[in-house]
């Protein structure tokens, strides 16, 4: 910690309550990746993927209803339940697979590195808090490095298709697996971007 001080409790007239103080940007992490999972599937119709996140429920109320803001089920494609497979409309009629699959769920798992997969989508592997739906923040575990490794040794088993795999999230601190892995410098406060790697900005409204 910084230190100790005097601090003031403020709150605003919005409903939600919530405000973006000076300095701080307002990330679109799952809104990037659903995207980038939307396009993937476009240039390779028919292609299989797995969007994983680390829970059911940080899966369902986070990543999967932000896919489904931008990919509404009725409009974009076909949801099933049962088989947590959302079937997105292509060009040439092959539709997108993706999986939603959570890693506290020993099925989930078991499937997920049993697939012949094209690519992953894994958002927020680093953990940490986490905002739900309802609007309280949660600790949310992150992945482990042995169970990344696993899955990405998966992807490319679809023929056909080019592996690919794509992590959404805040940096991590920098002794995490993420920052080893990626071998970034995460700049002057330990969680900042990268600092010696190239990486893109995606700004959505």
């Amino acid at each position: 910690p910084a230190g100790e001080g005097s601090a003031t409790c403020i709150r605003i007239a919005d409903p939600s309550g919530l405000f973006v103080a000076k300095d701080f940007l307002v990330t679109h992490n799952s809104s990037a990746g659903a995207i980038k999972a939307w396009l993937y599937g476009q240039a390779q119709p028919g292609a299989r993927g797995a969007v994983i996140r680390n829970t059911w429920p940080a899966l369902r109320d986070t990543t999967q209803r932000t896919v489904f803001d931008w990919l509404p089920p009725g409009v974009a494609g076909r949801y099933e339940a049962s088989t947590k497979t959302y079937y997105c409309r292509t060009a040439d009629g092959r539709p997108l697979e993706l999986l939603f699959r959570a890693m506290d769920d020993r099925a989930d798992i078991s499937n997920v590195l049993s697939l012949d997969l094209a690519f992953a989508w894994l958002d927020e592997p680093q953990g940490g808090l986490s905002m739900r739906t309802e609007q309280n923040v949660v600790h949310e575990p992150g992945m482990a490095h042995e169970l990344y490794q696993a899955i990405t040794a998966r992807l490319g088993r679809q023929k056909g298709y080019p592996p690919m795999h794509w992590l959404t999230g805040n940096p991590p601190e920098p002794g995490h697996w993420i920052a080893r892995e990626f071998a970034y410098t995460p700049g002057k406060s330990g969680n900042d971007p990268p600092t010696n790697t190239r990486h893109v900005r995606i700004y959505l409204p």
